[in-house]
């Protein structure tokens, strides 16, 4: 599977459809379908995939001028 590092520029300019990884955070990716992108995570021994949202989304990338935070970079994404 393809791997890059996924900041936005990289994001918006993908076309073909596949799945690309993070090159630093390995589990940390993209799906390119015909209609939509898609950030996923894979978790566990059996690598199950798990869909955290569509892009563009806000949220996503780091704290924006209006000073809120997404649930990803704050790690709430992962707690119980």
């Amino acid at each position: 599977m393809p791997t890059a590092h996924l900041t936005d520029i990289v994001v918006s300019r993908l076309k073909a459809p596949g799945t690309y990884f993070d090159e630093t955070t390995p589990t940390f990716g993209m799906r390119v379908g015909k209609n939509r992108k898609t950030w996923i995570v894979m978790r566990g021994k059996i690598r199950q995939r798990i869909r955290i949202g569509h892009y563009p989304s806000p949220g996503v990338f780091p704290p924006t001028a209006s000073g809120t935070s997404s649930p990803i970079m704050s790690g709430r994404f992962f707690r119980g």
